[in-house]
């Protein structure tokens, strides 16, 4: 066991003060080292990362708790797990000055007259996992030092908990029935606010990660806000699930998110699903580019597919996986608006993107709007089934369709504009 003898830095002149902090930067290296080790036992986990020197505690405060054991197991831990057992062990096996320099560099009170379990009780956190438990959470309150620290002296004292019931080597591996019972009996309530489906992952810069089983979304630019993350991460999850249904085709998992609040990025790199502009973006958007993701990974639309029917079957399939709830009320508002287009045409909206633009002899105009687009995809499917969506959709190939259908493309444009006719003219 580690001796620390280091005196806290306040009332020190400058250069006293620098070689104060130094010296305890390294007493921290050493110590994380001790916790790191034990921690691999505790956990029965294979610590995959290097364990930091004194560098990685220069100007280490509250919102880097929690990331140093994070990332020597390489985010197999949870994050409750790491910010609670770097203060639960740091707690048990330092000695007073190690505390007393923790508390200093964080911020803590970890004698506070604050009763964590009823602020607990009180929180109402997002569904996604142990993200709370995090100082700085997404840049919103739960940074300060009054709810910051109640925060994580949470996570302490239920890792506390846990190990005082043995569970520690087996929570941390995705054990989630366990973990939310010990949860609900640590806090005496009925009802568990944390889905621990959801797991958090640390970042620098404004980034950061939540994944579940079938989502891993990643979050560029900083200033995100719970009740925003909250909507996409929901959103991609439900969205997921309902493609993977109606494709019949399951995606390699996890399917890769990335969010960015400021426009650009179109192709973030390692992301199957790229999603930019956020600040004002419709959440429409997720389910259209979900649904391009799993045609294209099915094979149904490619960079020979028509852009306009390649985002008309896109944007279908996006308005088929809303709630049931509203889903009646936005086709039949979106037929509407697609009429009105048809009566009154406009500039086309719909990005050519990595589609194919076809020459004059297919004329396009009627579907150029994503609105008018996604409802020739509704008629055709109305019409001809889903074997038939997936025959006119992908292709503007009048041998094809005619030889699947008996009608040429026009003759099917045609016969949707009359329908539109009929029940809005």
């Amino acid at each position: 066991m580690i001796i620390f003898m280091a005196i806290l830095t306040s009332g020190c002149d400058p250069k006293a003060k620098e070689e104060l902090d130094a010296k305890n930067d390294a007493l921290l290296a050493d110590a994380y080292g001790d916790l790191l080790d034990k921690a691999a036992e505790d956990f029965n986990i294979a610590g995959t990362g290097e364990k930091p020197g004194a560098d990685a505690f220069d100007g280490f405060d509250i919102n880097g708790l929690g990331s140093v054991t994070y990332n020597y197991f390489s985010g197999k831990l949870p994050a409750w797990a790491c910010c609670g057992y770097e203060l639960y062990y740091i707690g048990q096996a330092g000695t007073g000055e190690l505390s007393q320099i923790i508390n200093e560099r964080l911020g803590l009170n970890l004698d506070s007259g604050y009763n964590p379990l009823e602020w607990a009780l009180r929180r109402n956190p997002a569904p996604f996992g142990d993200a709370w438990f995090i100082p700085g959470y997404l840049s919103e309150n739960l940074s300060d030092d009054k709810e910051g620290g109640l925060a994580v002296i949470t996570a302490l004292h239920f890792t506390e908990y846990l190990d005082g019931l043995g569970l520690l080597p087996e929570v941390p591996q995705d054990d989630k029935e366990t973990l939310e019972s010990a949860w609900v009996e640590f806090i005496g309530g009925e009802q568990t606010p944390i889905d621990f489906t959801y797991r958090y992952h640390y970042g620098g810069n404004g980034l950061f990660s939540v994944s579940c089983d079938n989502i891993y979304c990643r979050f560029y630019d900083g200033g995100w806000v719970p009740s925003s993350v909250e909507l996409y991460i929901g959103d991609a999850n439900e969205k997921t699930l309902f493609m993977e249904e109606w494709f019949s085709a399951a995606a390699p998992k996890p399917v890769t998110y990335h969010f960015y609040r400021e426009a650009g990025n179109e192709a973030s790199e390692g992301a199957d699903i790229t999603l930019t502009g956020l600040i004002t973006a419709d959440r429409f958007t997720i389910a259209h580019k979900t649904a391009q993701y799993y045609a294209e990974l099915c094979g149904f639309i490619t960079g020979d597919t028509h852009y306009a029917l390649a985002a008309g079957f896109a944007e279908y399939l996006a308005y088929e996986s809303l709630p049931e709830i509203d889903r009646e009320f936005l086709i039949q508002n979106a037929e509407i608006l697609a009429y009105e287009e048809l009566k009154n045409p406009q500039e086309p909206n719909i990005a050519i993107g990595r589609y194919k633009e076809y020459g004059e002899e297919y004329d396009t105009s009627e579907i150029g709007r994503l609105i008018s687009a996604q409802s020739f995809a509704r008629y055709v499917a109305g019409v001809y089934g889903k074997d038939g969506l997936l025959t006119v959709m992908p292709r503007l190939d009048d041998d094809f369709i005619t030889e699947m259908t008996g009608k040429t493309y026009r003759d099917i444009i045609e016969e949707w504009t009359e329908s539109l006719e009929e029940r809005f003219g």
